[in-house]
């Protein structure tokens, strides 16, 4: 909901400022596509944290240990190795990715920098990275 709202001000913003001239003028898919990236970013690290919820064990009733925010399940047993197995298997097919992406972006970025690739296009954008 707030990613559409600022989207749709984005375009409420660029209806009324056409002009390349105008202060106020803003280019609508490279504002979009950096408010989309944080709310990713924000969300991502939100994810990451929930993934780890599984290594969060506290001691509990005698000699056993539960996690901390569902104390009836015991660490070690079946119900949690599958919630530890399903949460790195899906910080693996999350992260990997993301990190290749922000890896490639760098060394793209960095030629950029150096003089490979384009430089602005028409209408004075950047390359994505």
């Amino acid at each position: 909901i707030i990613v559409g709202m600022l989207v749709l001000g984005l375009g409420y913003n660029c209806l009324r400022h056409k002009k390349i001239e105008d202060p106020r003028f803003i280019h609508f898919k490279t504002a979009a596509l950096a408010v989309i990236s944080v709310q990713f970013l924000l969300q991502s690290m939100s994810h990451f944290a929930d993934n780890l919820i599984f290594s969060r064990c506290m001691p509990c009733e005698g000699s056993q240990i539960c996690l901390v925010e569902y104390p009836l399940i015991m660490c070690g047993s079946g119900a949690w190795m599958f919630m530890a197995m399903i949460s790195m298997a899906d910080l693996l097919l999350v992260m990997v990715p993301l990190l290749i992406i922000i890896f490639l972006a760098m060394y793209k970025s960095w030629a950029w920098q150096h003089g490979a690739g384009t430089g602005f296009d028409k209408k004075g954008r950047q390359p994505w990275h």
